[in-house]
């Protein structure tokens, strides 16, 4: 698969530019189509940081892993994988001395203030999430729908990182979704039942617009 670039994101974006374009002439209007708009804000919860004396053996060993990465590139030169090393060891680094920081004067955030927007046009839904989105949750959405046709979008009114279902959390050993990603926006992981908030609260706000 050849993927990567600003040349391949170009050609794609032109490939559905122009598939758009073809189906503007075959849009029919319908004046008595009902259009409603509903935003939520949700709390979606962290997990509960590490105690102190895990996050400071956590903060030694990032330490340690930023400190390697800088010699490395003193070694043998800025190459795209030295520096790829290091752009990860200073997100990380940065994480656990924010974390660090917030847990010892107690500012650390229980929750994530979320906005999940639905939007009805005729028997169509538009469901907006500010995150990736795991495709079960998607798939729960929609299926529980009462509209004819939902149509999921993620990265919509921002974008929080990943948002996993909860068998993703019970996979065994951490994955980068549900454990290290959600470092490089500051914040700590989420609980495993974030998904089921948000699936329960879409489905809530899509019955209340469609059931007049």
């Amino acid at each position: 698969r050849n993927c990567g670039g600003f040349t391949r994101t170009e050609q794609e974006g032109t490939i559905l530019a122009q598939a758009v374009v073809q189906q503007l002439p075959k849009l029919q209007n319908n004046p008595a189509a009902t259009i409603k708009v509903k935003s939520k804000i949700i709390l979606l919860p962290f997990q509960p940081p590490p105690a102190m004396a895990q996050l400071q053996e956590i903060k030694k060993s990032q330490v340690q892993y930023f400190q390697e990465a800088k010699n490395k590139i003193n070694q043998t030169g800025t190459t795209g994988e030295n520096q790829i090393t290091l752009n990860i060891a200073q997100a990380m680094l940065s994480w656990i001395n924010k974390t660090v920081h917030q847990v010892k004067t107690k500012q650390l955030s229980k929750h994530l203030l979320v906005e999940l927007q639905t939007i009805r046009i005729g028997n169509t839904a538009i469901v907006a999430v500010p995150a990736e989105v795991f495709v079960a949750i998607g798939l729960s959405i929609k299926k529980s729908s009462p509209a004819k046709v939902t149509l999921f979008t993620g990265y919509a009114n921002g974008d929080i990182g990943y948002l996993p279902d909860e068998k993703a959390y019970t996979a065994g050993q951490p994955q980068y979704e549900t454990y290290d990603a959600p470092k490089y926006y500051g914040t700590p992981p989420f609980r495993p039942h974030v998904g089921t908030i948000v699936i329960n609260t879409v489905k809530s706000v899509l019955d209340k617009l469609f059931s007049a």
